[in-house]
């Protein structure tokens, strides 16, 4: 399994350290404001805007979800 899986894991999201580190891992950041449940880092589509803020949207549109979230609208990057 650890051939073909590779793990976006946030930081503080409790689930990925109840077992074992997996090997292959990107560690993400999580801007939840800490005063928020534990579930927050946790949410796949926080963990979305994330990546879609880190790395832009290319042609695809934003989710509308990522406002929602206290996310900025991801800019288009052009190379």
């Amino acid at each position: 399994i650890d051939l073909y899986n590779y793990n976006v894991i946030p930081e503080r999201d409790i689930f990925p350290r109840v077992d074992d580190p997996p090997l292959g891992v990107q560690n993400i950041m999580c801007r939840a404001p800490n005063n928020v449940g534990v579930l927050e880092c946790h949410h796949i589509a926080r963990t979305t805007c994330e990546i879609m803020y880190a790395c832009g949207s290319g042609d695809r549109p934003p989710f509308k979800e990522c406002p929602k979230l206290g996310y900025d609208v991801p800019q288009k990057r052009t190379p």
